[in-house]
């Protein structure tokens, strides 16, 4: 789900490369969810980061994340994907 996430941001950067924030917090994929929760910094400048959450299982209850954080160069390109604690 976070996964998803990284190429949910991924595609919004490419219709809005200058003003997309993230700040997404319930981004549907199927039956659940997931978040982009930061894409900084806003604006021309170059690389972003993306920070997204996947939460397993969507419904509510008993329910794990995964974090990841991911650099974006500007051709939309992947630098780094990490891994990141909640």
């Amino acid at each position: 789900m976070a996964a998803a996430c990284v190429n949910y941001a991924r595609a919004r950067l490419i219709q809005d490369p200058l003003n997309y924030a993230g700040n997404e917090l319930s981004v549907p994929v199927g039956a659940d969810v997931c978040s982009v929760l930061a894409v900084s910094p806003t604006g021309a400048v170059w690389p972003k980061t993306v920070k997204t959450r996947g939460i397993y299982p969507g419904r509510q209850g008993e329910q794990s994340y995964t974090n990841l954080t991911v650099i974006l160069n500007s051709d939309n390109s992947l630098n780094s994907w990490q891994e990141t604690a909640n």
